[in-house]
């Protein structure tokens, strides 16, 4: 799917809210202290975000992380795999490789 047949974000605001209105509970405190994560700010390709999340839910263990993406609605999907990059520049690489890509089909 190109880039331009979807809905473009311009901000994780908008993604949290639309995601929680719908009755998502990816973005919640509870989840989100659960699985230790931090959702990044940033938005890449107008619906791509990176989580991170850390091992063991110990505050001594490193951070890893996930590239996003949502659909609307509930759907938030894992693109990869989860924990897949050790750094969040590997992250934020792969994910402007993956739009590059999306963007020649």
């Amino acid at each position: 799917m190109n880039t331009t047949d979807r809905k473009q974000y311009t901000s994780i605001n908008q993604i949290i809210s639309e995601a929680e209105k719908a009755g998502s509970h990816f973005f919640s405190k509870a989840t989100l202290r659960f699985f230790s994560s931090r959702i990044h700010s940033e938005i890449y390709g107008g619906c791509y975000f990176i989580t991170s999340e850390r091992d063991n839910y110990r505050d001594s263990n490193p951070r890893f992380y996930t590239i996003r993406k949502y659909e609307g609605g509930l759907k938030v999907e894992t693109v990869g795999e989860f924990c897949q990059y050790t750094s969040k520049a590997q992250a934020i690489s792969a994910v402007k490789k993956l739009i590059k890509t999306e963007e020649t089909k």
